[in-house]
């Protein structure tokens, strides 16, 4: 799946029926804020534009030169037949090259087209990776308060079960077996209470250290929701598709043809060059 198709998946899971406070936060802005945030994307971003920059500076070498020089000179003269004189000479001149085939040169600007493509794919596979990491945070932070709510009210349940036991025992109707197995219960619960706390906090700070702040309230899927199946529906299409869209074979692609580049532009570098050299002087 490519980056905008996941990208449009983050966003309509952001347009779902939630039930949460207005300043919860959903999975599109988790992302936004990760984007911003994230190390990884920062150091793609300026790598990427690193090798932008090598666009311009390889087609630099097919343009045209332009090269002015000037001198000045003075001279004293001193004969014995002649009173001393001074002489002033000026000499300026233009120079032009313009390159009419520089064959090399050609197949290093190709390269550094197919160098900014890599680039760019490369920058789209971390953006992807980073929409998986965020909406992998996300999900196990919902999952753990999940578990902290449902574990919750199994405790609410077994201490309601646990005081009908002590009055049970109490007035004689059950025995001090059935107090103690109800208290064990209750026992169990509250540290599986604990360990479900414990693991919410570990989510929560993994989801913190991507959007580079606290988690607050997340937003929560409002109960009896329908999501609908995934689109297309037929395996055949997701499968050409990810031939089609996957980062990691198109980056394959194109570093293949940049090193066949390379082999022509070493092949090249043996061949003539021709340039069209004009200069004007005055003297």
């Amino acid at each position: 799946m490519s980056y905008r198709s996941l990208l449009a998946v983050v966003a309509a899971t952001s347009g779902l029926a939630w039930a949460a406070p207005a300043a919860a936060l959903d999975l599109m802005q988790a992302w936004r804020e990760a984007l911003a945030n994230d190390t990884q994307v920062a150091s793609a971003r300026a790598q990427l534009e690193a090798i932008r920059e090598r666009v311009p500076q390889a087609r630099a070498a097919l343009l045209p030169q332009v090269g002015a020089g000037a001198t000045v000179a003075e001279q004293y003269v001193d004969t014995n037949v002649a009173p001393a004189r001074d002489f002033t000479s000026q000499n300026y001149a233009i120079q032009l090259s313009y390159p009419l085939y520089r064959r090399p040169d050609l197949e290093l600007l190709e390269q550094s087209k197919l160098q900014a493509v890599l680039g760019e794919a490369q920058f789209a596979q971390v953006q992807q990776d980073l929409i998986v990491r965020v909406a992998q945070a996300y999900f196990d932070t919902l999952s753990a308060q999940d578990n902290v709510t449902t574990i919750r009210a199994q405790k609410r349940a077994i201490s309601e079960q646990l005081a009908a036991a002590k009055r049970n025992f109490e007035v004689g109707t059950a025995t001090i077996t059935d107090q103690q197995e109800a208290q064990a219960r209750y026992d169990l619960t509250v540290a599986q209470e604990i360990a479900a706390l414990n693991e919410l906090e570990v989510r929560r700070a993994a989801l913190a250290q991507l959007i580079g702040r606290p988690v607050g309230e997340l937003e929560v899927l409002r109960p009896g929701i329908e999501l609908q199946g995934a689109q297309p529906s037929r395996e055949s299409d997701w499968t050409e598709g990810a031939r089609r869209d996957n980062h990691a074979v198109r980056q394959a692609q194109i570093a293949s043809e940049i090193a066949r580049r390379e082999i022509d532009r070493q092949r090249f570098a043996r061949h003539p060059t021709v340039d069209v050299v004009g200069s004007v002087g005055h003297a």
